[in-house]
């Protein structure tokens, strides 16, 4: 199956989210409250009516598997990688011209506590221009990530000249790719980071460490998770933010209603997640909006 190989899925699934109706504004005193989600005989919980928009069967097996998305024990990119580099039909190649928005990327990451208090607020995350990858050699997001972080110890190799570029026939050159925003995620709060193709979660060693404490049971963990990201979700100050991220924003309050899914089925998977904080940075946890309650975890 074409559709097996990362490029091709990452294709399809772009192809996908642009024919995706636009999001319309919604009061957030009307967002219904999560609730526990019902559980299938082995405690697994089972998705609320609803929260999956899309009916392939197959195209939902493979944006729920770690293995095809992360591109695990392959050679080539991950599937969100590749989303990256790709960019939205929708919304252009990103380069926008003079006049552009410094966020024509549609992107945008914000952070709040775990434990949110009335003083809490939600905070946009710094970031930071870098020059873009080859197009034809999409960049890891952790490759990005060395060159910004001050707990990478190696140095980033260095950067092709970004005045000239060959094409794919190997003759033509071709103009210099817009840079990329990088954003950089908090390290002691939960980060949200929104783009055109879905999003991320991230979570620190300092959240693992407090989630994962032995005598927290999975139904403390749960509600603890379900109230921290309704919290965030629901006071993100969307009509105060630019507006080529308000789109993506709308999609991401679209979800409210399923975080008591998402807090109950992250809980269920905690050892498994986990296992994915290898070098002790913390871990992501992606999703597209074909499928947004489908958290997969990733090595931070």
């Amino acid at each position: 199956d074409d559709d097996d190989e990362p490029i091709n899925l990452a294709v399809k699934i772009r192809s996908l989210i642009d024919a995706l109706p636009s999001p319309t504004p919604r009061n957030p005193r009307t967002f219904p409250k999560p609730t526990p989600p019902a559980r299938d005989a082995d405690g697994r919980p089972i998705p609320p009516p609803g929260a999956v928009p899309i009916k392939d069967k197959k195209l939902i097996a493979k944006l729920s598997n770690p293995t095809v998305m992360n591109a695990e024990g392959s050679e080539s990119d991950s599937v969100w990688s590749i989303l990256e580099s790709l960019g939205s039909n929708s919304h252009g190649d990103g380069t926008g011209g003079d006049n552009s928005s410094t966020w024509s990327d549609d992107s945008i990451m914000m952070y709040s506590p775990l434990f949110p208090t009335e003083e809490s607020l939600v905070e946009i995350a710094a970031s930071h221009i870098v020059p873009a990858p080859n197009p034809t050699a999409p960049l890891r997001p952790q490759a990005l990530w060395q060159r910004k972080w001050p707990w990478w110890k190696k140095s980033a190799p260095a950067d092709s000249s970004p005045d000239k570029e060959k094409n794919s026939d190997g003759n033509k050159p071709t103009a210099p790719a817009a840079p990329i925003r990088v954003w950089i995620p908090s390290t002691t709060k939960i980060s949200v980071q929104v783009m055109w193709w879905g999003y991320r979660l991230y979570l620190p060693p300092p959240v693992l460490a407090i989630l994962s404490q032995e005598q927290l049971e999975a139904t403390k963990r749960a509600a603890t998770i379900t109230a921290a990201l309704t919290w965030l979700f629901t006071h993100i100050p969307i009509a105060l933010l630019p507006p080529p991220v308000q789109p993506v924003l709308l999609l991401l309050q679209k979800i409210v209603p399923y975080l008591g899914y998402i807090g109950t089925f992250i809980s269920w998977s905690w050892s498994t997640i986990k296992g994915y904080d290898i070098a002790g940075y913390g871990v992501i946890l992606s999703a597209t909006w074909l499928l947004p309650i489908a958290l997969l975890p990733g090595t931070w």
